[in-house]
């Protein structure tokens, strides 16, 4: 079988499929999306640990600027009372300084906001028991 003949063997079968595409560039574009994919579900974990580990014991979480951070997530909820991550966070960065009653002061608007979350709840108890 003639090259010619293959191709109009093949897109006889396929004909809305380009004569380009060849299995080396979808074995690359498949690759490309695996690895990004792979790439972004990195970049949004490292991201997030720190708000995944709050008040927990992990050790990979290393903040740098814990004073510099608690300023900017109280500035945070001054300017938006309603925002609820930003007194998880502030709580956070407040019991990393030892500001253990300011911690719980931030815990309790928390709740104020959402007296069901359970998570604000635990980590709470987690701070009265310390």
């Amino acid at each position: 079988m003639s090259k010619t003949a293959f191709f109009q063997h093949k897109t006889s079968y396929f004909p809305h499929i380009p004569r380009f595409i060849t299995a080396p560039l979808i074995f690359l574009l498949v690759l490309g999306v695996i690895v990004g994919g792979l790439w972004l579900t990195y970049k949004l974990n490292t991201s997030t640990s720190v708000y995944a580990t709050s008040f927990g014991n992990s050790k990979k979480v290393t903040i740098q600027e814990p004073q510099s951070s608690y300023t900017q997530w109280s500035s945070v909820v001054e300017k938006q009372p309603e925002y609820l991550d930003g007194y998880i966070m502030a709580s956070y960065y407040a019991e990393m300084l030892g500001k253990k009653d300011e911690a719980l002061t931030y815990l309790d608007r928390a709740l104020r906001i959402d007296p069901n979350n359970t998570k604000i709840q635990e980590l709470k108890q987690q701070l009265l028991s310390k």
